[in-house]
């Protein structure tokens, strides 16, 4: 989806996940905010900055701000069980926006 509302024109947001299946038990060890947890976040992105880096190789340059999300992050400000991510639908039902 495209909203033009949510920069400045010129500029482009980009939000970029994995499923919601990364693996709880290794960040449930580490202290949110402490170098360890921080390193660990810039670690799993790196998957996320290669896969965007295919279609814009010189991104991390122009990035002008950048987040990177947790399974702690989205327990805490989110409610997830467990850092879960993604959509949520009842099984046996389409997902919401099938077919665009």
């Amino acid at each position: 989806f495209l909203d033009k509302s949510l920069c400045p024109e010129g500029k482009h947001v980009i939000h970029v996940y994995s499923s919601g299946g990364e693996p709880y038990e290794p960040w449930e060890k580490l202290e949110v905010g402490s170098p360890e947890y921080e390193a660990y976040k810039e670690e799993r992105a790196e998957v996320l900055w290669k896969a965007v880096e295919r279609c814009i190789p010189d991104i991390r340059d122009r990035v002008e701000f950048s987040i990177i999300g947790s399974p702690l992050a989205h327990e805490a400000f989110l409610r997830r069980d467990r850092g879960t991510y993604g959509m949520a639908w009842a099984a046996g039902t389409s997902a919401p926006h099938a077919g665009l």
